[in-house]
């Protein structure tokens, strides 16, 4: 019997691994989530980002108060305005002496704990005509920055999602597409490659893994938050050594989910 093998499923390809895990689409929301933005033609311009959440968007006791939304980052205010429009109940955690996350998000009567990080800004960017990197590289780094923050929810017993804003890729692509994340969590993407013919013989998941059997797993999901003048779009990755699962069954249609399987051994 051979050693356990796996496959990822990304847009349709088979890609084998050597950790057993494939990703697939589970479900797609419908193509706009609430109402439109305005027509600043940037989310933190628009009328939904900008303006302060009021107690009757919010189910008690999950009210916001109108101080603490002048402290928002962009993020918080594109993700805000997508719970918002989606009519589901949150509430910002009060910051307190050791490190907590952004929000408590009401799912089917239970919390759901999101941290909320971004690619900050950087005018540079946009001024160059050509960007490389590492792919999941970013993704990677606000893995490693937001562990204190997701472990204190975990440890509480509460399912948590680490949620990344591009603010820095006026496409919201450079950095944070499917496949940066799929590397971050699961590894970079590797191939065998054979001598003699040149032929791809073999392709997994290898180095860099961010997420292990016991190495992250106070994560339950990694997300992606991407708005812009038309729609605002949450897509949760799932990570499949999680502590505490997601119940996905339970999440509004708003929400698309990438979902991470074992998959049987080959004999």
């Amino acid at each position: 019997m051979t050693s356990p093998r796996c496959v990822s499923r990304r847009h349709g390809n088979k890609l084998k691994q050597n950790k057993n895990i494939y990703l697939r689409p589970s479900r797609f929301p419908k193509p706009v989530v609430g109402k439109q933005l305005g027509s600043a033609g940037r989310v933190g311009d628009s009328e939904c980002a900008a303006r302060p959440i009021r107690p009757s968007f919010v189910s008690q006791p999950y009210k916001v108060m109108e101080a603490e939304m002048t402290l928002r980052t962009k993020s918080e205010a594109v993700f805000e305005c997508f719970l918002s429009t989606s009519g589901i109940a949150f509430r910002p955690i009060p910051t307190g002496t050791r490190k907590t996350p952004d929000y408590e998000v009401m799912i089917a009567g239970a919390g759901l704990i999101f941290e909320v990080k971004e690619l900050a800004k950087d005018p540079a960017f946009e001024q160059e005509p050509v960007h490389s990197g590492t792919v999941g590289e970013e993704i990677r780094k606000r893995i490693k920055r937001a562990s204190k923050q997701i472990r204190s929810a975990s440890d509480e017993g509460k399912p948590t999602v680490l949620l990344i804003f591009n603010n820095r890729d006026p496409l919201q692509l450079f950095g944070t597409e499917n496949h940066d994340f799929e590397h971050a969590m699961y590894g970079d993407l590797t191939l065998t490659i054979d001598r003699n013919s040149g032929k791809i013989v073999d392709r997994f998941h290898g180095q860099n893994k961010s997420f292990q059997p016991f190495k992250n797993t106070s994560f339950s999901a990694v997300g992606r938050l991407r708005g812009d003048r038309r729609s605002i779009s949450v897509t949760l990755f799932e990570n499949i050594y999680a502590k505490v699962p997601i119940d996905y069954d339970t999440l509004p249609a708003c929400f698309e989910v990438i979902r991470a399987s074992i998959a049987p051994p080959i004999c």
